[in-house]
């Protein structure tokens, strides 16, 4: 132990910056070795600890006493100990991770779908297996990896293989909250087939809006789904609700239109408050319904909806503008929304030479960003 402290320290005293390119390359890859052996060597100790049951007098488990000593998380600390009590049964295994071949990630897949198909298929097919799948594993990623044992799996053991998507299927979960600032928190698991469909349907949606696209590609599949859910309420094929189709509905003040001082934010059934700019955003091109009150609660008269850009209108701008007006966009009309360059709210006609087309993101840039929009088609925003 000594002498692997004062090689950490050797390393620690180098300066990395006096290294040139190649010389770091080496060592990156030799340390990454060297980390993989001294994680072989721990997982051997770690397998002579769990056998002797040594935890038993400080812990109710080997690893509960590694969550509280070695500060592991309780899936990391579980899954050492389960890997420390397969090793010893998989010589090949156990002897790539030792060498530095594999890594810990590696070594875990590896006896995990070792002994799934000795479960599946019986001792002998698992022995016959090992070996390639070590030879895999010192190829490949472990996400690679993964995926080559998924096949080795279903022409091993067929059925192992269909209870394995069945598991996979079962742990399927979407969760949805509101955080305290305001944001809505996705978290959630797919199986490979629905993941498919969703990747499949996202994927053309996220395609960069022109050369100048600054969005990252998370922003970027973030603004596909929820163009996806937009297209989808758009098209009034989702199941009523309440009587009604579903759909986005604000609740805002006629002076936060109007960006008049001392105006509540805009309100929706299910995220949180909006400010008036967006509300703006989002009444140019929407189905709006007038309620009269008495005070801030009391309702005296609601009027009928009506559209604010007639299909007709909305074919003329898509037949003029051919898509989002910003230059260097490629977005075509179903990406856009229809803008009022003087909005309703502030006295704009809902007319031809009063309407362009702008996509997501450069309508938000025009409401948010305070952009503002020459008023002639294919003219781009410039800075307010």
């Amino acid at each position: 132990m000594d002498l692997l402290r004062s090689g950490v320290a050797a390393l620690a005293a180098e300066s990395p910056a006096s290294l040139d390119d190649s010389t770091l390359a080496a060592q990156l890859t030799e340390l990454r070795r060297l980390i993989d052996q001294v994680e072989a060597e721990w997982q051997r100790r770690l397998g002579e600890f769990d056998g002797r049951g040594a935890a038993a007098g400080t812990a109710a488990s080997t690893a509960s006493w590694l969550r509280a000593t070695c500060r592991l998380s309780p899936g990391v600390a579980r899954d050492r100990v389960e890997l420390a009590r397969r090793l010893p049964d998989l010589p090949k295994v156990a002897m790539a991770l030792a060498a530095g071949d594999i890594s810990v990630r590696h070594a875990s897949l590896v006896t995990a779908a070792v002994g799934e198909l000795a479960a599946a298929a019986g001792d002998e097919v698992a022995a016959e297996v090992e070996s390639p799948l070590v030879e895999a594993a010192t190829l490949l990623d472990p996400l690679r990896l993964r995926r080559e044992i998924a096949h080795a799996r279903h022409a091993v053991a067929p059925s192992a293989a269909v209870e394995a998507e069945a598991r996979a299927y079962e742990r399927r979960r979407l969760s949805i909250s509101e955080t305290f600032d305001g944001l809505v928190a996705f978290d959630g698991l797919l199986d490979a087939e629905a993941g498919a469909v969703v990747l499949s349907a996202l994927q053309p949606l996220s395609v960069a809006a022109g050369l100048d696209d600054a969005r990252t590609a998370c922003q970027r599949r973030a603004d596909a789904l929820v163009e996806l859910a937009r297209r989808q309420l758009d098209a009034g094929t989702l199941p009523a609700l309440g009587g009604e189709r579903p759909h986005l509905s604000v609740m805002v003040d006629l002076r936060a239109l109007r960006r008049l001082p001392g105006a509540r934010a805009a309100d929706t059934d299910w995220g949180g408050p909006l400010t008036a700019e967006s509300a703006r955003r989002l009444a140019c091109d929407a189905s709006v319904s007038r309620v009269l009150t008495d005070g801030p609660s009391q309702p005296l008269d609601v009027g009928r909806r009506t559209r604010v850009v007639p299909p007709a209108l909305r074919t003329a701008l898509a037949v003029r503008d051919r898509g989002c007006v910003h230059p260097g966009c490629d977005r075509p009309p179903p990406f856009t929304d229809a803008h009022h360059v003087v909005h309703w709210a502030d006295g704009g006609a809902t007319s031809l030479h009063n309407l362009v087309l702008l996509c997501r993101t450069h309508h938000r840039l025009l409401h948010e960003g305070r952009w503002r929009l020459d008023h002639r088609p294919r003219a781009g925003p410039t800075a307010a």
